[in-house]
């Protein structure tokens, strides 16, 4: 595949992965920061600048751009994140009135993303300027090995 016809595919796929974290933001229980990161690394290969569209998103962009560029989240945000979580799974829970199968996948969904999030607050972050990819034109904590 020559280099701007890469470029074009990895950009189209930021732009369907950065409208799949959108629609995240919305609907509940569907994945947002998976497409956002997969968006930056594809942008962080094809258009830098539009990585830093991402970045600038009223209430996803500084956590996003933390995320890629250090490893780690402020704790402020991953708290919020899980209020904003436990809110969303008792809404559906109120609104669905699920039985008890479905009651018990919300909450193995709500005590695994929270501990997830626990554990992403407790990582070191990474302090190196090599680190951020406005510098090194790549998202290295998007960087496939093997």
């Amino acid at each position: 595949m020559s280099d701007p016809t890469r470029r074009r595919v990895l950009r189209a796929s930021g732009v369907g992965l950065a409208v799949l974290g959108t629609i995240g933001i919305i609907v509940p229980l569907w994945p947002t920061t998976c497409f956002y990161l997969g968006a930056v690394w594809c942008f962080s290969r094809s258009a830098p600048s539009w990585t830093r569209v991402l970045y600038r998103m009223p209430g996803i962009g500084l956590a996003l751009q933390t995320l890629v560029e250090t490893g780690t989240v402020p704790a402020s945000i991953l708290i919020r994140t899980a209020g904003v979580l436990w809110l969303g799974l008792g809404f559906s829970w109120l609104v669905l009135r699920p039985g008890p199968v479905v009651t018990s996948i919300l909450a193995l969904v709500g005590v695994s993303v929270s501990i997830h999030l626990i554990q992403v607050g407790r990582r070191e972050p990474r302090t190196s300027a090599a680190n951020c990819p406005h510098r090194a034109g790549v998202a290295p904590a998007l960087e496939v090995h093997g």
